[in-house]
């Protein structure tokens, strides 16, 4: 008997981005909808490969503060797979409650709900044959599964958790595919004995690493009782990139601007989706870096990239622009020196080793300007990574320093 089913978690209905600046009217309602844009697109995958059933492994909506119409679009969504006969079995995280589904009355006859701790395993059963036993369990841990015992019964058998960390061996023998969630970026665990598999996010919403790149789900195949490897399918309308350009002969900030707007062209070849974020960092030392450090330099090149108009799909959004170039060697050179910029070196470093006072110290200081003492569209990140800030700032610092003492 071959089918197959489909594996998804982290969708995050209507829960928005981060770290975008001012986005242009344009291009809202796509970043408003990309979430429920990529289950539309989950749904319609599982209809068009057959899947016998779908693994939703939690994250699924971050509350009802977000508004009603990630509820009803996930409704609408479950309806349409109930009516090409496809089950969903759904566990929630530890912060997913039932109250957050007030506006769902009453799930549709396909969906399987997965109520904390252990509960009795659920079959799947399609012209008369058992495909597979689906066991679950909501805001579990991997020491909640000791209570999935294994029932004597053919077809497949699939542990559906939403956990971090995936052991090397389960607590829980007898699994032939661990369907997970809570972990944004793909994964796919171990050689098939058993698969331990992350799908990762559906669609990404920051800069932070696990939300870069391609995101979807996976179809996972079935033959004679044998898991196959997963296959990823990208299902996310928008797709956030990292875009890192040394600054190394590059002669001015025209020249920087078009190498930038190539690299973008190019990026836009390369993924076939609506819309493309990206956050990039400008590294190394060359003659551009004097206009990048010059007052609003950075900044304008921004506004600049940002004002280009593209034809066609993907839009491009320059979300922010981190100049992280240094003068070679500058700051080894001064932490090995006595003098002021050695001391600034020093405090950073004592300061970054002690996070709570890090915390503290940022909390009083790192705020947005108001208005016309900086263009907010400028790259502030919405949750600051104060320790690569710190560190910036220090490296900043120092530079500034030696440019004052040079002749």
């Amino acid at each position: 008997m071959r089918f197959c089913f489909v594996h998804a978690a982290d969708l995050h209905l209507d829960t928005p981005f981060t770290g975008l600046g001012m986005v242009p009217p344009e291009i809202r309602p796509l970043l408003r909808d990309a979430s429920l844009i990529a289950f539309d697109n989950l749904v319609g995958l599982a209809i068009e490969r057959g899947a016998a059933f779908v693994l939703l492994a939690g994250g699924i909506y971050d509350g009802p503060e977000l508004g009603l119409r990630a509820q009803v679009r996930f409704r609408h969504g479950l309806e349409r797979l109930a009516n090409r006969g496809i089950h969903v079995f759904l566990v929630a995280s530890e912060r997913e409650q039932p109250g957050d589904w007030a506006a769902i009355r009453e799930w549709p006859p396909n969906v399987t709900w997965f109520a904390p701790g252990a509960t009795a395993p659920v079959p799947v059963v399609r012209d008369g044959q058992r495909l597979a036993t689906i066991y679950g369990a909501s805001g579990s841990s991997w020491q909640g599964t000791q209570g999935f015992d294994r029932v004597d019964a053919p077809g497949i058998h699939v542990g559906l958790l939403h956990v971090l960390g995936a052991p090397d061996e389960p607590p829980t023998a007898g699994m032939d595919y661990w369907a997970l969630g809570g972990e944004h970026a793909a994964q796919i665990l171990g050689d098939g004995s058993p698969w331990r598999v992350y799908p990762g996010t559906m669609q990404g919403r920051g800069p932070q690493p696990e939300e870069l790149g391609p995101k979807g789900a996976m179809v996972v195949p079935v033959e004679d009782d044998v898991v196959g490897p997963p296959e990823f399918v990208s299902l996310a309308p928008v797709r956030i990139l990292s875009l890192t350009l040394d600054i190394a002969g590059v002669p001015d900030l025209a020249a920087l601007r078009e190498d930038l707007l190539l690299r973008a062209a190019a990026l836009r070849a390369q993924h076939p989706v609506s819309g493309l974020i990206l956050h990039v960092a400008l590294h190394g030392d060359g003659a551009a870096r004097r206009s990048l450090l010059a007052d609003g330099g950075a900044a304008a090149l921004l506004r600049d990239l940002r004002a280009q108009r593209w034809d066609g799909s993907p839009f491009v959004w320059w979300a922010t622009l981190r100049d992280v170039t240094r003068p070679a060697g500058a700051v080894a050179a001064a932490r090995g020196r006595s003098d002021f910029a050695a001391e600034v070196l020093r405090l950073a470093e004592e300061l970054a080793a002690d996070p709570a006072r890090l915390r503290e110290v940022f909390a009083d200081r790192l705020t947005v300007p108001p208005d016309g003492a900086l263009d907010h569209s400028s790259g502030i990140p919405d949750a600051a990574d104060v320790a690569d800030l710190l560190g910036d700032a220090a490296a900043l610092a120092v530079d500034l320093l030696e440019e004052r003492d040079r002749p």
